[in-house]
């Protein structure tokens, strides 16, 4: 090769390098143009867009709670309230995938011993837990300080941690519960602790200062179980405690409020670090006034409790009305429930049975079939009936407890006869006495505002036979509830005006919304019963243990046989007493009911006449409501305890 040849392959050598070099400056030119570009798009041109992308991952808007409004008795006391406590959580969105969770750790720790137990011998479980003691996590999820957790007071923290181990597989909009009901002090140490994921969440929890003793008509709140989700503790972050029984139910969207909005800023895992800005102010839910008199509440409660446990009764309800204004004053049930402790959590037992279960009310509505027979003019005043033996009617026979006689008007509710109000029902027609139970209430929900109340069964009296009417007279063949009942007796307490039920205090000055009262009975013929049923606290009559010193005390007594799966049982029993005070001018109404006494007594004027009585007496004095039977007042002696030094 000559020189000439070998400077031209150098000088072509060289021009190539140059164009490459060209090439590739060109295109780092143009990339860096692009990336200028680029810049000042992103920067400049739609600066904003992006803004807003940054701020949404930055900034988010979380929801304000609303204080839950408080449920009070009529005289301001409180029966619910909501207080401040601090829930101790770990969040998964803060978990990093790969760290191994103490779950992950303890089972591999498992596999290790199961290994060693086929490879050598089979270890006990005691020393299985010390292997597995033997094993520290030290870093598991950013939780470096189990010791410190150790140190706790109680160990509460530590040992929740351990028992319920952390997944990192739960969805992203679960969090994961480790303790609830943590006071403020204890809550602030384990936020100074610094634990990756654990974070401190504030929360409303009701109380119920009243206990067992309201606790059937409060009900409670708390956070009914997802669909599909079989771990109890699992929690989604939007859930709030909402109305799951009783008061709190049933006027849930009046207590629960509005809940409001914030801006929050954000740090890399999602955790609040700041507050930005209010954005809607939350509106607390509205307080509600009971018509109960917590009182007379107590009243009942405690002598409701003491007959269930002197009878050895299944159960036992007791519902007191005031007799002017249709208002509850106190509704008590046994079993009791309280609702601040829910371990054992059993609808049986927070059933408000006074108002939601049924019963046949057995004799207590014999009043009422006297009333209507004298008002449709089918008895007199002056009639006699022949009660001797038994009376029959068609294939069936009705029998009285004794045998009384021939016997009058007053005579019949007296001694409680069936075969009387059976005749009386015979003179009347099916339709009328059927239209008297409706309008008194039976067979139709009575309108209190609890939830869950129920309308009782009165069938149509189209498919009525005389016996029918026989046993309807005396309180078989329908049902109702102690509510209903006790509504029912307003219209004998009131002059044959009955009123509307409420179980909300009802304000004087405004009854806008309060039914006006229905005309059942004239007004002479409610006052002469109202006076023939003073005679069932005599000592001749069925219920002389309701009577209350320096008060008249008009009542009637039931005693129903519980029906069965095949008819009628024959030692089961509800034991009824339905009574007004004072008899003259009702303040009062109230309904009292055992179900199933199992201590020898069974009759309504054995087992829940004592309870009318001593609940009435002291609610006598609790209303300051002046004797009308001054007579009857026990006299007070008093010795003089002074002795000379």
């Amino acid at each position: 090769m000559n020189v000439f040849h070998a400077k031209k392959m150098t000088a072509a050598a060289k021009d190539d390098f140059t164009a490459r070099r060209r090439f590739l400056t060109a295109i780092m030119l143009a990339g860096m143009c692009v990336l200028i570009s680029r810049a000042f798009f992103l920067q400049v041109l739609d600066k904003q867009h992006y803004i807003e992308i940054g701020e949404a991952k930055q900034v988010s808007v979380v929801e304000l709670p609303a204080h839950r409004g408080m449920i009070k008795d009529r005289n301001g006391n409180p029966l619910a309230v909501s207080t401040v406590v601090e829930t101790i959580v770990i969040d998964p969105s803060a978990l990093g995938s790969e760290q191994l969770t103490e779950h992950e750790l303890f089972l591999i720790r498992q596999r290790e011993l199961k290994k060693r137990k086929e490879q050598h011998s089979k270890l006990t479980g005691e020393q299985q837990a010390a292997e597995v003691s033997k094993y520290k996590i030290e870093k598991a999820n950013g939780i470096a300080s189990m010791e410190t957790l150790l140190q706790l007071p109680k160990g509460h923290i530590a040992k929740l941690v351990k028992e319920h181990a952390i997944n990192k597989n739960f969805k992203d909009n679960h969090f994961y519960v480790l303790a609830k009901n943590i006071d403020p002090e204890r809550a602030t140490q384990i936020k100074s602790l610094g634990l990756l994921a654990v974070t401190i969440r504030q929360e409303s929890k009701r109380f119920y200062p009243t206990e067992s003793v309201s606790g059937h008509l409060v009900g409670f709140t708390g956070r009914p179980p997802k669909k599909g989700d079989d771990n109890k503790e699992m929690d989604r972050k939007d859930d709030i405690d909402i109305g799951l029984a009783g008061m709190e139910a049933g006027y849930e969207q009046r207590l629960k409020g509005t809940p409001g909005k914030k801006k929050v800023l954000l740090d890399g895992q999602r955790r609040i670090i700041d507050d930005i800005e209010s954005v809607q102010a939350p509106i607390d839910g509205q307080d509600i006034e009971l018509s109960i008199d917590q009182r007379l509440q107590y009243l009942a409660y405690r002598e409701l409790q003491r007959a269930v446990t002197a009878n050895h009764a299944k159960a036992g309800t007791m519902v007191i009305l005031d007799a002017k204004t249709g208002e509850i004053l106190a509704c008590a049930n046994q079993p009791q429930f309280n609702p601040n402790n829910r371990s054992e959590l059993q609808e049986n037992l927070y059933r408000n049975r006074a108002i939601t279960e049924v019963f046949e009310p057995g004799s207590t509505v014999k009043p009422f079939i006297v009333a209507a027979a004298l008002d449709g003019h089918y008895i007199s005043y002056n009639d006699i009936f022949h009660t001797h033996g038994t009376f029959q009617i068609g294939n069936h026979t009705v029998r009285d407890t004794s045998n009384h006689g021939s016997m009058d008007l007053t005579g019949v509710i007296k001694h409680s006869s069936n075969i009387a109000v059976s005749q009386m029902a015979l003179r009347m027609p099916p339709q009328y006495q059927h239209s008297t139970y409706q309008r008194l209430g039976f067979g139709i929900k009575p309108g209190s505002g609890f939830e869950g109340e129920v309308r009782g069964k009165l069938s149509d009296y189209h498919h009525w036979k005389d016996f029918d009417r026989a046993v309807h007279a005396f309180g078989y063949g329908f049902n109702t509830s102690a509510l209903q009942l006790a509504r029912a007796y307003t219209a004998l307490a009131n002059d044959g005006m009955l009123h509307s039920v409420s179980i909300l205090k009802r304000d004087d000055n405004d009854d806008t919304y309060i039914e006006p009262p229905v005309r059942v009975f004239s007004p002479q013929t409610a006052r002469n019963v109202r006076a023939m049923m003073e005679h069932v606290v005599s000592k001749e009559g069925t219920a002389p243990e309701a009577r209350v010193d320096g008060y008249t005390v008009a009542g009637k007594t039931g005693t129903a046989k519980k029906a069965g799966a095949h008819g009628y049982t024959e030692n089961s029993y509800f034991s009824v007493f339905a009574g007004m005070i004072p008899a003259k001018n009702p303040r009062l109404i109230a309904v009292v009911m055992i179900d199933e006494p199992h201590a020898g007594e069974y009759y309504g004027g054995k087992v829940a006449a004592p309870v009318f009585a001593r609940v009435m007496a002291g609610a006598m004095r609790i209303l300051a409501v002046t004797p009308d039977k001054q007579e009857t007042m026990p006299v007070l002696l008093t010795q003089n305890h002074y002795t000379k030094p």
